[in-house]
C-alpha cells in the first residue's frame, strides 16, 4: 500500500509531531521539511488569528506541512468524574498550591470553529486531530477541500462509542 505523504513529497516516515504550548514552530516544521520530512504546526491553544500566521510563515517556504486541531469533546464531562479525579490528583495538586475541591469544570472548545474555517478557506496539506474524532460533516469538508485528514489515536479502545 503506497503511503498518501509520498504525494506531498515525504521519504521520511518520522514526522514532527504537533506539540501545543510552544515547541511546534514554523521553524521547525520548516526543518522537516528539509529532512524529507513532514512537520506539524500545533493549533492547539491558539486562535485562528495567531495559527493563520504561522501557516502562512510556513507556506512561505514552500514546503509540505500538517496542522493538527485539538477535536472538541463531543459528551460533557460528568461532574461525579470530574470531582473523583479531583479528589485523586489532591494530594499533588496541593503540594503546587492548587485546591482540587473548588476546581470548577471548564468546557472550553479551543476557537475549534474558527481554525476549522480557516482551513476551509485557506486548505492545508494535512489536518489532524486531538483527543477526539470530529464530526463525519467536517471530515468530508476537508477532504473536499483537498486535504489529508488523519486522526490521532491514543489508546486501542478509541473514541465515543457510534464513531
Amino acid at each position: 500500500m503506497a503511503s498518501p505523504l509520498r504525494a506531498l513529497g515525504v521519504d521520511n516516515p518520522v514526522l514532527a509531531a504537533p506539540m501545543a504550548g510552544g515547541p511546534s514552530t514554523p521553524a521547525l516544521v520548516v526543518a522537516a521539511a528539509g529532512a524529507g520530512s513532514l512537520g506539524f504546526l500545533a493549533g492547539g491553544y491558539r486562535t485562528a488569528d495567531a495559527l493563520a500566521e504561522q501557516i502562512s510563515e510556513v507556506r512561505s517556504h514552500g514546503v509540505a506541512f500538517g496542522v493538527n486541531l485539538f477535536a472538541p469533546n463531543l459528551l460533557p464531562v460528568d461532574p461525579r468524574d470530574f470531582r473523583r479525579y479531583a479528589a485523586a490528583i489532591a494530594p499533588d495538586a496541593r503540594a503546587f498550591g492548587i485546591d482540587t475541591g473548588t476546581a470548577d469544570i471548564v468546557e472550553d472548545d479551543d476557537h475549534w470553529t474558527d481554525k476549522i474555517d480557516l482551513l476551509l478557506a485557506a486548505p492545508v496539506p494535512v489536518v489532524s486531530f486531538t483527543f477526539a474524532v470530529p464530526e463525519p460533516a467536517v471530515v468530508a469538508s476537508l477532504r473536499a477541500a483537498g486535504t489529508l485528514v488523519v486522526q490521532t489515536v491514543t489508546s486501542p479502545r478509541g473514541g465515543p462509542p457510534g464513531r
